[in-house]
């Protein structure tokens, strides 16, 4: 394979698996088709990019369209485009975290990407202190407390909503609701409940387990009759 001739390298992008942009002659990462094709089959191929394709707003769309995490390779100018930031962030939440700090500072962008709950630590400080955000990401994820104001941690609400979905959360609120004996209650709740699920998780894997052995001990028996009736003959 010969990573400086185009017509190869173009081949490659469409039609092999392993086949990767970093392999490419650097000449050729400046080569729009040759980029985009790579980048349709894997978004952070964007990496691998000229500079100046990198900043091409039609190719990175390509990129985080098909991984948004991909946005950590876009030019700067890219990364504080309002349109490439919410696809990214609708494709993969984490994505959050390459936007510009003006956009994450934006509601309706750090709205679609706290359904994770703990990319609220990517949120500007006003939005890790707006109410309604806080309570989207820790209804979605407890641990996302920990990101929250200290006003917040403080808010009884925001707290209780945030150990219902995840006990250990208590340990982010203020002193005093660490204290409160109704949230305490209400995280060890949560806490046994997530250890009976993971005890249903292990006790399924065993049983799954044991039906292969069984299936496999089955299959060694009719082996073993089929090479006794074969001696037999």
């Amino acid at each position: 394979m010969d990573w400086s001739d185009r017509e190869q390298v173009l081949r490659a992008a469409k039609t092999i698996l392993w086949a990767t942009l970093g392999f490419v002659d650097q000449k050729l990462r400046s080569d729009r088709e040759i980029v985009m094709a790579f980048v349709k089959k894997y978004g952070r191929e964007l990496e691998f990019a000229s500079e100046e394709l990198r900043a091409d707003k039609e190719i990175v769309m390509e990129a985080v369209k098909k991984d948004g995490t991909a946005l950590e390779f876009a030019s700067e100018e890219l990364r504080a485009d309002r349109e490439v930031v919410m696809i990214a962030v609708k494709n993969n939440v984490w994505a959050l975290q390459f936007a510009s700090e003006e956009l994450r500072a934006d509601r309706e962008v750090v709205m679609e990407a706290v359904n994770s709950g703990t990319t609220l630590r990517y949120a500007s400080k006003e939005l890790q202190a707006d109410r309604e955000v806080v309570m989207m990401a820790v209804k979605s994820n407890g641990w996302a407390l920990e990101f929250a104001s200290k006003e917040l941690q403080a808010d009884r609400e925001v707290v209780m909503m945030a150990v219902k979905s995840n006990g250990w959360a208590l340990q982010f609120a203020s002193e005093e609701l660490r204290e409160d004996k109704e949230l305490i209650a209400e995280a060890e709740k949560q806490k046994e409940s997530e250890r009976q699920k993971k005890v249903q998780r292990v006790k399924g894997k065993i049983t799954l387990a044991g039906e292969k052995a069984k299936e496999l001990e089955g299959l060694k028996d009719e082996k073993s009759e089929d090479i006794e009736y074969g001696n037999s003959r």
